[in-house]
């Protein structure tokens, strides 16, 4: 006959089996860009580990503050290699769409988009605009598309 123990035992290791797999399917931080308002034009995130700002935690979300060139320096882009949530708003507070953090956004809309660029190492590139300023954007560095 099993008793409370032998039962508790065989238990515990599932609990914990399926509370870590429900902790999985969630992202580990928010990582929130501050962009200056009205700003539409290419963000670019560069490592730069001896100058570079360290990124500020409020509230266990990662805040990076763009500059009004389009930049920021940051010691370390670590954060973006671990899973997370990515979101953006101006500097007044209004929130801008993601793509990718899993609604829909239309193209037309002024949206933080990603820009899969070979060769960035060190760098995260995105776009705030609408989807034909992100192709804009990438046709240009390529030398792609109409000119």
């Amino acid at each position: 006959m099993i008793n409370r123990t032998q039962i508790a035992i065989l238990i515990l290791p599932c609990l914990i089996g399926l509370i870590s797999c429900i902790s999985c399917n969630r992202p580990s931080h928010e990582i929130r860009i501050i962009i200056p308002n009205n700003y539409e034009a290419e963000i670019v995130l560069r490592e730069s580990p001896g100058v570079g700002e360290p990124g500020e935690f409020v509230k266990g979300i990662l805040l990076i503050q763009i500059a009004a060139n389009g930049q920021a320096k940051l010691k370390t882009l670590r954060a973006f290699s671990e899973w997370h949530q990515l979101s953006a708003n101006y500097m007044d507070g209004t929130r801008i769409p993601v793509v990718g953090q899993g609604a829909t956004v239309s193209p037309t809309v002024i949206a933080l988009r990603p820009l899969f660029l070979v060769g960035d190492q060190g760098e995260i590139r995105f776009v705030v605009g609408t989807e034909a300023q992100a192709k804009k954007i990438v046709d240009g560095k390529f030398g792609l598309g109409n000119k």
